[in-house]
């Protein structure tokens, strides 16, 4: 629990002193210009920054903490340790205590976006029926957050009573299944971080920023393709490729000596390349995916690319292979 965490514990015991004015305001001040330090140095990825503003904050609490226990020390005699104690046993059990309603109030709020995602397709659920949906999803948010106007309109659609019931054991099933797999890919992304090589179904070991990749690549490729049927030249794309290069990885977009032609690849911090690349206008375009960047020196910079259909699937895994979380399932 939070309440009964190390920083709670250290903040309670701080807070048994009371500071000088003056003392108070310049600590608040200087804690104030550490977090946004730290906040805009985490968003700009900037690690010796933010280690360094990391370090400064750890030695200010140090100081905090030891000027705590050298007035506490001398105001020892004067504490009254049973009402500083009922303080801290009441940060434990108010939140213990308001669980009950804090739940209750979450699965009204569910019901009441269930009951509007229905009301989006404009089915006519009855009352009757949005509460025997209610009671067969209860107590698992995941099922009711889930559960849509087409399922509303699905279930209608089950005349006896054993039907509908069959129905949303089957729905819930499939959540489960749904939520199954998710956690599975979440493991499995947990698992392969920062680790280079392919497992034993030829797919990339670290799957950060691999869903991205595949999203940037989808972009060029499509803003390559409108360059070409206005102007029959591709493009170097400068402002888009730096736009929309996901945030961590290496990449870049080259074009043949006549611009009928191009390639752009984009590289994670493992190692993994995802590539596309077309000529003359042809769309879809071609693909590549590997752990090293796609040949490109000589006459034909596509050599190693592949079209992307059926048979190109053994060399093209990665890029058929989904690498999104649907997170909402979790």
């Amino acid at each position: 629990m939070p309440e009964v965490s190390f920083g709670a514990l250290m903040s309670f015991y701080i807070n048994l002193v009371c500071f000088p004015i003056l003392f108070e305001v310049a600590l608040q001040t200087v804690f104030l210009f550490f977090g946004i330090g730290y906040a805009l140095f985490s968003s700009r990825r900037d690690v010796s920054n933010l280690r360094l503003f990391e370090n400064m904050r750890a030695f200010l609490g140090i100081i905090v903490f030891v000027a705590a226990t050298v007035l506490l020390s001398n105001a020892w005699s004067s504490m009254d340790w049973g009402d500083e104690l009922s303080s801290l046993f009441l940060s434990i059990w108010y939140p213990i205590f308001i669980v009950p309603y804090v739940l209750a109030l979450a699965y009204y709020a569910s019901l009441e976006s269930m009951r509007m995602r229905i009301n989006v397709l404009e089915e006519n659920l009855p009352t009757k029926e949005f509460i025997n949906i209610a009671i067969a999803l209860f107590p698992n948010f995941r099922y009711i957050r889930h559960f849509n106007g087409w399922n509303a309109h699905e279930y209608l659609e089950c005349l006896k009573p054993s039907e509908k019931a069959s129905y949303l054991a089957d729905f819930k099933h499939e959540v489960d299944t749904v939520a199954a797999n998710a956690d599975a890919k979440v493991k499995r992304f947990e698992s392969g971080k920062g680790r280079s090589g392919f497992d034993e179904d030829g797919i990339w070991f670290d799957w950060t920023y691999l869903e991205e990749m595949k999203s940037f690549l989808w972009t060029i490729a499509s803003l390559e393709n409108q360059r070409w049927m206005e102007s029959g030249a591709y493009s170097s794309l400068d402002e888009a490729f730096n736009r929309f290069l996901p945030n961590g990885c290496n990449g870049s977009l080259l074009l043949s000596r006549g611009k009928d032609a191009y390639v752009c690849w984009a590289i994670n911090p493992s190692g993994f390349v995802f590539a596309t690349g077309s000529r003359d206008g042809a769309f879809p375009s071609m693909k590549y995916e590997g752990d090293r960047c796609p040949i490109t020196e000589g006459a034909d910079i596509l050599s190693e690319f592949v079209d992307d259909n059926g048979d190109a699937d053994s060399q093209l895994k990665n890029w058929h292979f989904s690498f999104y979380i649907d997170r909402s399932y979790l």
